[in-house]
């Protein structure tokens, strides 16, 4: 990801480093919201499907954050797949 810069955004790359280590491996994925889980940080921005911002990117999920996008999913749209920064399994 390091060679891609001009795809990837280099303050998420730098952010990366920092929270899982240089050796770490991870990948951008695209998720739907059931498959969310922790230490996976947003690619981008999570809209409705009007496009209104719902969570901004770089920020870490956390079962608060996914509890609240399934809520939010149960009575209105959320945009999806969702690109997500995931560590390798």
């Amino acid at each position: 990801m390091k060679n891609e810069r001009e795809t990837y955004d280099p303050d998420v790359l730098n952010d990366l480093e920092c929270v899982f280590g240089v050796e770490s491996k991870y990948t951008v994925k695209e998720l739907m919201i059931h498959e969310l889980r922790a230490s996976i940080i947003f690619f981008e921005d999570v809209n409705n499907l009007e496009e209104k911002l719902l969570l901004t990117r770089s920020q870490d999920i956390n079962k608060m954050i996914t509890r609240r996008l399934i809520n939010y999913a149960s009575s209105s749209s959320v945009k999806e797949p969702i690109k997500v920064i995931a560590p390798l399994d």
